[in-house]
């Protein structure tokens, strides 16, 4: 069964109605669309339920490019 859930509307801050749709038990997916009353602003988009792929990392963290530098003792500089 649908559920209907009330929210504030993004354009207008008006009532802005939404309906998450039937979810079967194979699919990963959910319809969800929302309608305002006040400005007819329209909101389609898709649910998707369960765990991302495996190995990705959303953490925010940002990877390490370069390892730390290795410098050959002919290459520094000297104080000279």
């Amino acid at each position: 069964m649908a559920r209907n859930i009330a929210r504030i509307c993004p354009r207008c801050n008006g009532y802005l109605g939404v309906v998450l749709g039937e979810r079967s038990r194979k699919s990963k997916t959910q319809s969800v669309n929302g309608s305002c009353i006040v400005c007819s602003h329209k909101l389609t988009w898709t649910l998707v339920h369960g765990s991302g792929p495996a190995g990705a990392d959303y953490s925010g963290r940002i990877p390490k490019l370069f390892g730390p530098s290795k410098r050959d003792s002919s290459v520094a500089p000297s104080d000279n």
